[in-house]
Parts: C-alpha cells; structure tokens; sequence
C-alpha cells in the first residue's frame, strides 16, 4: 500500500473555516449540547472531521502547498482549486495548537 502525500494543515483554520458561519455553528451547538445531556461529555475529532469533509480549496488550507502543488493539482477530484475528498489523497500533519 502506497503512503500518500502529506498536507500541514493548521488546526485553528481548519475549525475556523469548517464553522464558518452561523448555521455550521448551531449545528456545533446542538450537538455539544445533545452529547452533554445525553454523556455528560463533548469531544471533538479533527481526523474524523477531515475523513468526511467534501472538498477544500486546497492552496488556502495546506500550509505547504507549494510542496504538493503538481501532486494536488494532478489528482482526480481537483477543479479550479477546489480539491474533492481530500482524505482520500493527502495525509495531514496537524499544526498549531492542540
């Protein structure tokens, strides 16, 4: 099994785009509280987040883009930019702060 590429994404803009507005953060809200009523507990997984994202535009969330640039812009899903299912062809290296 091939090893794929690895994308440094930035934990902190990875939330911060993903809950971007108010309908992604009522979302968020519900949820944490669903999970604290029903558990008592809210965790939040960044790996799993990632594993079901659609798509991103991929030279603004990998912080090393122009590293992977002709790999990225070579896989299939890649449109302008905007790169489908992104864990499907990068591994990332989560950076910034826990």
């Amino acid at each position: 099994m091939s090893k794929l590429p690895i994308a440094k994404i930035d934990r902190g803009h990875f939330i911060n785009w993903l809950y971007h507005d108010n309908h992604e953060l009522e979302d968020l809200a519900c949820e944490v509280i669903c999970s604290i009523d029903q558990s008592g507990s809210y965790s939040l997984d960044i790996e799993d987040l990632y594993g079901g994202l659609g798509g991103f535009y991929a030279e603004d969330m990998v912080q090393n883009y122009k590293e992977l640039k002709t790999y990225i812009e070579s896989c299939d899903g890649y449109d302008d930019g905007w790169l489908d299912n992104p864990s499907a062809v990068l591994d990332v290296e989560w950076i910034g702060e826990n």
